[in-house]
Parts: C-alpha cells; structure tokens; sequence
C-alpha cells in the first residue's frame, strides 16, 4: 500500500476549465500513457478523467510513494510548472491516503453527484487485461 500515490484535479478545488487542462483527448490517450509512465519512473500507471476531475494513479516498484505533482504536472501539460504552480494546481496522496481517496472516489462518495458510477465503471474497465485507461464525460 506504501508504494500507491495519486496526483489529479477535481471539482473539490478547481473549475472544470482548470480540470479540462490537464485532461488527455481521447484520440491521444494510446500514446500519451506510455509517456506517462515514463515520466513517472516507470511507475504503473492508471489514469481517471470525467468531466469533475482527472487523477493519475501510480505505483512504484520501489519504495514508498512519493509525492509526484511537478512530474504529473510536466506530463499532462508538456511544460515545466513554475515555483509552486503544480502544488497549488494538484492534489496528491500517497500510502494510506492514497488508498483511502481511491475508495471514496470508486464508492462516489467523492463525486460531484452522490453514488456516481461512472469512476466505478472505468476503475472496473483497468482491471481487464490491456486496458490501462479509461474516460467518462
């Protein structure tokens, strides 16, 4: 659980525009999450995105996970944060935390709309072999 980390934006702190910027179209999703997971050192990677938020989840085949804004940052948007742009613009988990906020987002408890299942359905859809991403509205 210790190696588990999240990075992502939602509705809780920013507008849907400031969420839609760190969204990946789904015409380059093949090919962005490979570069994602680079950008990550190799981490797993699962990448979440609905219309309220977008989170990458990782984790690393090392050691405890860290917290990986300024690198999700760079990826997503394909330039370097300025001091502190990424920290103010993501929120991060890891370890327990990470575990928990995943829970409650699968649940809905963490949703714009109470018991969504669209975050369920695509967490469920990552699970089957060669599916590593997966987007909602």
């Amino acid at each position: 659980m210790d190696r588990i980390g999240i990075v992502g934006a939602s509705y809780r702190h920013a507008s849907s525009e400031q969420v839609a910027r760190f969204a990946i179209p789904r015409t380059e999703l093949e090919s962005r999450l490979p570069q994602l997971r680079v950008a990550l050192d190799g981490a797993e990677v699962l990448y979440l995105s609905t219309c309220n938020r977008v989170e990458v989840l990782y984790a690393l085949d090392e050691g405890p996970a860290v917290d990986l804004r300024p690198k999700v940052f760079r990826a997503l948007l394909n330039r370097d944060p300025g001091t502190g742009e990424a920290s103010a613009a993501l929120r991060a988990w890891t370890g327990e935390a990470a575990m928990e906020h995943l829970f409650l987002v699968a649940c809905g408890l963490d949703s714009a709309q109470a018991g969504e299942q669209e975050i369920y359905a695509q967490l469920r859809a990552a699970r089957r072999p060669r599916v590593r991403a997966s987007t909602g509205s």
